[in-house]
């Protein structure tokens, strides 16, 4: 997403993005069953050809169960959504949003971030 913040005077950009994330896992082997998703969601801003990251977040969904069950299926559906106010200088800029997988645990059929959405609201500083 590219915003033109040239005509303000000391820029505030809020910066919203949403997504959902969705996976089916199961772990089957062994006394222990374990499914994890450790995402990391990290917001860039390129300026002047220059990339940068303003601020990252972490998506971590973890599932143990000992000695109970013969298997673990999970099948999950959740939103994520984050919040950021920037201040960048005056110019053009375009926002990035980066997802990074970090660690997984269990046996994966699917693993998709979905609809994801990101806007922007800037406004001037007195």
């Amino acid at each position: 997403m590219r915003i033109d913040l040239s005509c303000l005077k000391k820029p505030v950009v809020k910066i919203e993005f949403s997504s959902l994330i969705v996976f089916e896992a199961e772990d089957e082997r062994g006394a222990e069953h374990e499914v994890e998703v450790d995402l990391l969601f990290k917001l860039i801003r390129v300026s002047n050809g220059e990339k940068e990251v303003v601020q990252s977040w972490r998506y971590l969904y973890e599932i143990d169960v000992e000695n109970k069950i013969d298997e673990l299926e999970v099948e999950m559906s959740q939103p994520f959504t984050v919040t950021f106010c920037d201040k960048p200088t005056s110019g053009v800029h375009e926002y990035i949003m980066k997802v990074e997988g970090v660690d997984f645990e269990g046996e994966f059929d699917a693993l998709r971030v979905v609809k994801p959405d990101l806007s922007a609201i800037a406004q001037g500083q007195c």
